[in-house]
Order: C-alpha cells, then sequence, then structure tokens
C-alpha cells in the first residue's frame, strides 16, 4: 500500500493530558512526573543502573533512562528509555510493572498511550488497525502510529498488556523506516528486554500465567470501522 493510501486511512488524534491512570492504583505516567507518581503512593528511586536494558543495536548505545518507581503496596515499575522522537535514530520507551496482586486495566490502548508524556508533545496520527504481539512477556495489544517531531517522521507501533495479572506494560518503539517499524519485528524488539538482575527476569516470570510466554510475532487483530476514540474504553 502506497504512503498516500496508508495516510489516507489513518486518523489524526490529537494528543490530550489525561488525569486518569491505567491502573486502580495508578501509575506514574512520565519520569520526570515525580510529585504526582509521589501522590498516587509512588516513590521515585534513582538506579545506579538501569532496571531493564535491551541489548539490540541502535538502542543498546542510546539508553538515557534508568528511573525506577516502588508502590508503598511493594509494586514496582521499571522504565526503558532509548533515544528521542526528535532524532533520525530508533526510539523505545517503555514501564514494566510487576504488581503484587492483578489490577484491572481500565482504559483503552489509545488512551493508556496518550498518558506518556513524549506523545503529548508532538502530532502523531495512530492507524486503524490493531495487532495481537506475542512476547515474553505475554500477548500485548498493538496499534502503529506515526509521528512528526522537528521535522523528523518516524513510523511506529504503541501497545500495551491487556489482560489483567501481575505483569503490566506499555510503551511504544519508533523508527523512520517502516519496516523496522512493523508490529512483529516491535515485538521482537520488546521480546529482547531484560532485566539487569536475573533474580528480578526470575520474578516477572513467576508471576505470568502458564502458557502466557510465546515466541515473539505479531497477527492483525482488527481494523476498527471508524476513527479511534479516546474515550472508546472497548479498543
Amino acid at each position: 500500500m502506497s504512503n498516500a493510501k496508508r495516510l489516507g486511512r489513518i486518523a489524526l488524534v490529537t494528543a490530550i493530558v489525561l488525569a486518569a491512570a491505567p491502573l486502580k492504583f495508578g501509575l506514574p505516567a512520565s519520569m520526570t512526573d515525580a510529585s504526582a507518581a509521589e501522590a498516587n503512593g509512588w516513590t521515585k528511586v534513582q538506579q545506579t543502573q538501569p532496571a531493564l536494558t535491551l541489548n539490540r543495536e541502535p538502542f543498546s548505545r542510546e539508553h538515557n533512562g534508568r528511573t525506577s518507581y516502588v508502590h508503598s503496596n511493594g509494586s514496582q515499575s521499571d522504565w526503558l528509555i532509548a533515544g528521542s522522537l526528535a532524532l533520525s535514530a530508533p526510539n523505545i520507551t517503555l514501564f514494566i510493572t510487576r504488581q503484587t496482586k492483578p489490577e484491572p486495566i481500565r482504559y483503552s490502548l489509545i488512551r493508556n498511550l496518550e498518558e506518556l508524556s513524549d506523545l503529548k508533545l508532538v502530532p502523531h496520527h495512530y492507524s486503524t488497525s490493531y495487532y495481537v504481539m506475542t512476547t515474553r512477556f505475554g500477548d500485548l495489544r498493538g496499534i502503529p502510529f506515526d509521528v512528526n517531531a522537528d521535522g523528523i517522521r518516524k513510523f511506529c507501533v504503541g501497545f500495551h498488556k491487556p489482560e489483567s495479572n501481575r505483569v503490566f506494560l506499555k510503551g511504544f518503539v519508533c523508527s523512520t523506516s517502516e519496516i523496522e517499524a512493523a508490529p512483529d519485528k516491535v515485538a521482537c524488539v520488546v521480546d529482547q528486554i531484560r532485566y539487569s538482575r536475573p533474580d528480578d527476569d526470575l520474578q516477572m516470570k513467576a508471576s505470568l500465567a502458564e502458557g502466557e510466554a510465546k515466541p515473539c510475532g505479531a497477527e492483525l487483530m482488527s481494523r476498527a470501522a471508524n476513527t479511534p476514540s479516546l474515550e472508546d474504553k472497548s479498543l
């Protein structure tokens, strides 16, 4: 499909500031929003080394985020940020939360993505197609979008984990190459993320349901009939 036709089928969604959080006890919407995080029971912990690693070029040499948050109930949220939307190199923004108990996922994928501070600052367009992305963290729901930041156009896939259990994650991966930002490629990038501490990785695996971890890949889930809506919680 040509870019002109593809863009013709993509809906513009203006980034807005959302006050709600994706889980019942709230998650920090951005690494710099420490005051809001603490108001929801989260405490920012500056790590001496990143809690999450991604040993895949070019992400492995672009790490610039190593913040973690600990909740008063014992849950922990770890962030991985590499690169920038305004630079031509690929970039990733993602967090993984290990919860002490399963929490309901209250909002749609698009609404969850709109909470990420990077997307609030730049124009971006969501596709009408949704994907099931399989990873070692379980099934993710993904949606392609494109972004223009300081004249740099990138193709991206945003994702979150739609099922309620003790491991939740959301984020996005972007590239100037539409091929490299295909949902199956992005699923395999996420699949390569590891915890720096082996014990943390073992804890994450133990929190998954039996058979939940799968080889990385992606499959078209559906094509929305209308423009994706921030208020449509069924998406």
